[in-house]
């Protein structure tokens, strides 16, 4: 009987896809093991959020590929940053746009990849990991500690400072993937190019996979998307009307994470949202706001009102004081000015989040951002995030926060 070992670094989505992947090969006789000197295959599901990411899953690809078994690379990294990928590996990929693609790898299969319902869970190992662990240093393969250790979380990305409270994911909630792909074009991001165009799930779909997770009494729910607003747009649905569905099928249900909910939405949305919010049912959102400059957020084509989304996330604190908002924003985005940072640090003082995650600009050339000039200085980024995370831990910005260098 042939085995396979699964590695993953990033988001929810790919913690989802690396399960996903795991029940497809389990369910056409693969055995599973933790350790992937005894693998068949090994399939490492990749990030390209950043270059911290970026270079833990060359690592990854270079200490794999020395094991007997085949290396397949799956995730974002292929199509964000294909170059780097290359520069390094030769062998066969599987597109997260495409995950059916891996049909194609084993035509001898019988269960094929769409066959099987979507995962409600991120990938798991419990106690495998401290398994691994030994046996890697057993084995002197070299890799990191910390690259074990991300594992323990998802929100791992290495050069991180962290003061937490979290409003995040929590894979012990039953996990509701309501879309795939995304609407947006934002001028720093590469990782549409990764997970393509949206494609949402049937709103009966969701219900029947909520039911399932009711039945198991899984009462809790983290909403998973890489555009959490722009679900249902191409097939005559919305969000609002999702979500008000979720809360409607089951009183005992309630939904503990949105995730990546765009400025833009909450400001569409609002007057829903905040009927929905108002239910005591919708507990903590992420929602990035990137900037708090509008001249930034143009150059970002992030076309949101400061202000509005202001009101909107008054609006909905107002209807639910227990409410938990989570945000992100970038510095060192090209032409960055000392104003424009200043003026970031001022909106998050306003807007009061309960969690902030700030994440250093990553260039590479595939990015619309990278024609845009002047860059921000090398010492000027390191500067502002020293001093930004100073406001935090000095209690300036009185909220959680993750410090992503």
């Amino acid at each position: 009987m042939k085995s396979f070992f699964v590695e993953y670094v990033g988001c929810t989505r790919r913690m989802m896809d690396a399960e996903r992947i795991k029940q497809y090969l389990l369910a056409n006789g693969l055995d599973y093991t933790d350790n992937p000197g005894e693998a068949d295959y090994i399939f490492l599901i990749t990030c390209g959020l950043n270059k911290v990411n970026e270079d833990r899953c060359v690592d990854f690809i270079k200490d794999y590929k020395q094991m007997s078994g085949e290396l397949v690379v799956c995730g974002c990294m292929p199509s964000m940053n294909p170059q780097k990928v290359k520069a390094v590996y030769g062998g066969r990929v599987v597109h997260t746009y495409d995950l059916d693609g891996i049909d194609g790898l084993f035509p001898e299969f019988t269960v094929k990849f769409g066959d099987l319902p979507d995962v409600n869970r991120g990938f798991t190992r419990g106690l495998a990991v401290k398994r691994k662990l030994r046996k890697m240093r057993e084995s002197g393969l070299g890799l990191a500690l910390k690259d074990v250790l991300g594992h323990l979380s998802f929100r791992y990305h290495g050069f991180m400072s962290r003061h937490s409270n979290p409003v995040v994911f929590n894979n012990d909630y039953l996990s509701l993937r309501i879309s795939y792909g995304c609407l947006g074009s934002c001028s720093y991001c590469n990782i549409k190019k990764a997970i393509g165009r949206l494609r949402s799930k049937p709103v009966d779909v969701l219900l029947e996979e909520l039911r399932r997770g009711v039945s198991e009494g899984r009462f809790m729910v983290n909403i998973i998307s890489s555009d959490t607003g722009a679900y249902g747009l191409d097939i005559g649905e919305t969000f609002p009307g999702l979500l008000k569905a979720i809360l409607d099928e089951d009183e005992r249900v309630t939904v503990e994470y949105v995730e990546d909910l765009h400025a833009n939405w909450v400001v569409k949305y609002r007057s829903e949202l905040v009927d929905l919010v108002g239910t005591g049912r919708v507990n903590s959102i992420l929602t990035a706001v990137q900037s708090g400059s509008d001249r930034l957020l143009k150059l970002m084509r992030r076309h949101t009102s400061l202000e509005e989304y202001k009101k909107a996330l008054d609006m909905m604190r107002e209807a639910n004081p227990e409410l938990k908002l989570r945000t992100q924003v970038i510095v060192g985005f090209p032409t960055e000015s000392e104003e424009d940072f200043q003026e970031t640090i001022g909106f998050l003082r306003a807007a009061g989040f309960d969690e902030v995650d700030v994440f250093r600009y990553y260039e590479v050339e595939t990015m619309d951002s990278a024609v845009i000039e002047p860059k921000v200085p090398e010492d000027v980024v390191v500067d502002r995030m020293d001093r930004i995370e100073e406001l935090f831990s000095e209690g300036e910005l009185k909220c959680s926060y993750n410090i992503y260098r």
